[in-house]
């Protein structure tokens, strides 16, 4: 699970809800947050930034 903060995205565990680690990529206002079943996640932010992660090991894929 990924929840959208200010300046990053947080990785959680669930059901307990435990925090994992902050997922470095963006460094502005997140304004979509989106993951499918390959284990990707893309989110977008201001000023047209779009990032691409792997959710398995945590590696920026595109940053742009």
């Amino acid at each position: 699970m990924a929840s959208a903060s200010p300046d990053n995205i947080k990785e959680w565990r669930f059901p307990k809800g435990e925090f994992i680690q902050n997922l470095s990529g963006h460094n502005s206002i997140l304004n979509s947050l989106a993951a499918n079943a390959d284990n990707v996640l893309v989110s977008g932010g201001m000023f047209s930034l779009l990032c691409i992660i792997c959710f398995l090991d945590s590696k920026i894929i595109f940053s742009g």
